[in-house]
């Protein structure tokens, strides 16, 4: 059977995604999302503020589907409006369990490169070779790799999202030949609907490039009808989720103008996709063929710039939408049959090596985790003697190490998860 070792290495993905997911405890914003949300206690979810949130001493966790729906409610209307995340963050915190989520999340890491690889190459015989570049881009190239693959929060908002984002915009490339059955439509439409209201930093740049391509659709005489529902559906979702109160009211949402400069000077995709083009293509049927692609890049750049640089997440759809095009570039030239079975192989080997490094080191910082964790519950103070071996920029880069920045409002989170009073966590090394 033709790239056995790449389908199993694609198994062995998904159990190296389940190691490290499980390994990632309840963090920072996974904490505060257990917490009942209310008219106050939302407004200080929207940056994160785990300081005001003890401050505002309420302690109240989700324990039903009332309490579930109520928080989302007030975590739309004053923070923003991402249902899909604000709700399974929720639901896997504190009604679903993290241990599901740990299994699930392993296969969406899965579900996204398989997705991503369908819209590069198509699942012709060299498939399987893309599936493994694929994966290597988006392990090595995309920004804040380890906060949008396992932080269960982080993952929720990005990872998730994606994966709806371009399932979404797989299935709508592959509509106008056949028509679809009612009942096929009908879950097609909600799908759509729930994609578009999912996170920003995808959804928007789609939904700006399906109004764009159903009007040059219209112009052309060509316009489909179910087409044109699933763009409604998902526009309809994506404006809900622009549209939600929270968005105007966040205290983060002026920013000066250098950091919307900065967002596109932080960019690397981006760029390497022009330039590849350039180089390479400079087709005009390359647009023609990948028009929805490029519309949905070109608004999502748009949208990126206006909201401005505040760390490597806001660029995630933007790279993302760059990486696809630019794998393209090179899936589309025909001479790439050798080439590629060299280059698929070659990178398998590395990411083995990679990821077996990873799972070690991710043990070792778990078993920090849990050492600091014990003797904390039972300090009467939160202070902690321990040797804490923080680990280099480049682990970090891939896993969560949870204790390695010392940032006071992520070390709060810990008196809401473990002690839910304020009990500050402070470590001292024992050779002070």
């Amino acid at each position: 059977m033709k790239d056995v070792v790449i389908k199993l290495f694609a198994v062995a993905t998904m159990l190296f995604a389940y190691i490290v997911t499980h390994r990632t405890p309840m963090m920072w914003e996974d904490v505060v999302y257990t917490l009942k949300a209310d008219a106050a206690l939302g407004a200080a979810m929207s940056n994160s503020a785990v300081a005001d949130t003890i401050q505002l001493g309420r302690y109240e966790r989700v324990r039903d589907m009332s309490d579930l729906a109520e928080s989302t409610y007030y975590h739309y209307m004053n923070a923003n409006g991402r249902l899909f995340p604000h709700l399974t963050s929720q639901s896997f915190g504190t009604l679903i369990g993290k241990p599901v989520f740990d299994i699930l999340n392993a296969a969406m890491l899965v579900l996204l490169v398989t997705l991503v690889t369908l819209l590069i190459a198509g699942n012709g015989s060299n498939y399987w070779r893309w599936w493994v570049v694929t994966l290597s881009a988006l392990w090595l190239l995309m920004p804040e790799t380890n906060t949008c693959f396992f932080l269960m929060t982080y993952a929720l908002n990005y990872l998730w999202s994606s994966v709806l984002c371009t399932a979404f915009l797989w299935f709508y490339l592959r509509q106008g030949k056949k028509p679809m059955a009612a009942g096929l439509m009908l879950v097609a439409t909600i799908f759509a609907f729930g994609a578009g209201w999912s996170h920003e930093g995808l959804s928007v740049g789609i939904a700006g490039a399906l109004l764009l391509d159903n009007i040059i659709d219209w112009t052309d005489r060509r316009l489909n009808g179910q087409k044109l529902t699933l763009a409604i559906a998902f526009c309809t979702g994506a404006a809900l989720l622009c549209l939600s109160p929270g968005n105007f009211t966040r205290t983060d949402a002026a920013l000066p103008l250098y950091n919307h400069l900065l967002s596109f000077a932080r960019l690397r995709l981006f760029w390497l996709f022009l330039l590849a083009w350039v180089v390479l293509s400079r087709s005009i049927d390359f647009v023609i063929r990948n028009r929805v692609l490029l519309m949905a890049l070109s608004v999502q750049a748009a949208f990126m710039f206006y909201a401005g640089y505040r760390n490597g997440r806001v660029l995630w759809g933007t790279e993302l939408l760059s990486l696809i095009l630019l794998l393209k570039v090179f899936a589309d030239m025909k001479s790439t049959g050798r080439v590629l079975k060299v280059v698929s192989y070659s990178l398998l080997t590395a990411l083995v090596l990679h990821f077996s490094w990873l799972v070690y080191r991710s043990g070792e910082i778990r078993r920090q985790y849990d050492e600091v964790i014990a003797l904390y519950k039972a300090s009467p103070d939160g202070s902690v003697s321990y040797d804490l071996d923080t680990e280099s920029a480049l682990v970090k880069r891939f896993i969560p190490a949870p204790l390695c920045d010392g940032r006071d409002f992520e070390l709060r989170t810990f008196s809401l998860y473990y002690t839910r009073e304020l009990k500050m966590l402070k470590i001292t090394p024992t050779k002070e």
